[in-house]
């Protein structure tokens, strides 16, 4: 190991993926260049410093004179029913495997705190509900509604005065083959054609030849591809990103700034943008839902979403090491979220 001192990184780069680092002195000015050995990596680790993002607690919990959350041996807080885990915490050794640690305790402590609660003031039971299938386990089978599926009973009545506001038809095109998240995909389908009467499913229509499947792929009230399309199921955090698009396909659509609208319909040659993401994913529906925007007001241009949970050669193939991931003509990847105004940016270059 070698330890430079007074050295700054002043430049880092490569393709897809890091293949240099530029240093500098800060003593002499010296400036010198690294690159791996070919068929090696490296990485960049940064630092964030030791000063805890503690502002939001410091007039309600209890905190050091360095500004971290005091806890005691079971991660609870000053107050009941709050807990601290990870480097937020007073602790002598801040790491991934102690914040684990402490994550771990933290919930089993409040897990055997909120029973108590719920014994102590004599609450009903709690529903558990399985994330596959999100089925009460605690109720029997007999008395569970018929509202199984994707699209709960509380889904739909939320999504009810979204779909009365729409002012055109859509036409959604299920395109599939025979593997398991294709099913998943038509059952999909068979929840979302009851919605709104502006919204009509195909399963399987013509047209399909050249599309990867699983694919939902949104078009006009005549059938014509509007440029967007999600391949898998788009649940978790991407389902408000594709009611989303299906708001903006049929209208009357979310304010965009003129300016932007205008840099979007100036864009005057075929691109195509590949946005890998994962349904946990808290930062992929802004880039998603700003990519989709793009592609429904620009006919040049067409946006493909992927669950990267079903497309892993994807991963492969780019090298992505996190999600949401961009490749735009299947070239210049790019990662982290982005607005439309910061797409824009990278498409007009």
């Amino acid at each position: 190991m070698e330890v430079h001192y007074q050295t700054e990184i002043v430049e880092a780069g490569g393709e897809s993926t890091l293949q240099y680092a530029v240093f500098q002195n800060n003593e002499t000015g010296e400036t010198w260049k690294y690159e791996p050995p070919v068929g090696k990596s490296f990485g960049i680790f940064v630092f964030a410093g030791y000063a805890p993002a503690t502002g939001l607690f410091k007039d309600f919990l209890e905190l050091s004179e360095d500004g971290y959350l005091v806890t005691d041996m079971n991660q609870k807080t000053s107050k009941n029913g709050i807990y601290g885990a990870g480097d937020i915490c007073v602790k002598n050794l801040r790491q991934v495997v102690t914040a684990v640690s402490d994550g771990a305790v933290a919930a089993t402590s409040l897990e055997k705190y909120l029973s108590g609660m719920y014994e102590k003031l004599k609450l009903p039971e709690r529903e558990i509900f399985t994330p596959e299938r999100r089925k009460p386990t605690d109720v029997p089978k007999e008395e569970i509604p018929e509202t199984d599926g994707f699209l709960t009973a509380e889904m739909k009545q939320q999504l009810a005065p979204v779909f009365e506001r729409l002012e055109k038809d859509v036409v959604l095109k299920f395109y599939t083959d025979d593997s398991p998240i294709s099913r998943e995909v038509e059952e999909f389908a068979g929840e979302m054609k009851d919605l709104s009467p502006h919204i009509r499913c195909e399963v399987n229509p013509e047209g399909g030849e050249n599309i990867e499947l699983p694919a939902i792929c949104i078009c006009s009230g005549d059938g014509t591809y509007l440029g967007t399309a999600f391949h898998g199921v788009p649940g978790g955090h991407e389902f408000n990103s594709f009611i989303i698009a299906i708001y903006n396909a049929a209208g009357p659509g979310q304010a965009i700034d003129e300016g932007l609208l205008d840099r979007i319909r100036n864009i005057s040659r075929k691109i195509r943008i590949q946005t890998v993401v994962s349904l946990s994913c808290t930062m992929c529906p802004e880039l998603v839902m700003a990519v989709q925007r793009i592609a429904l007001e620009n006919p040049d241009i067409e946006a493909d979403i992927y669950d990267m949970a079903y497309f892993p050669y994807l991963k492969d193939k780019y090298q992505i090491m996190s999600v949401p991931c961009m490749i735009v003509n299947e070239k210049d990847v790019y990662f982290g979220k982005k607005s439309v105004e910061e797409i824009l940016g990278l498409l007009e270059k």
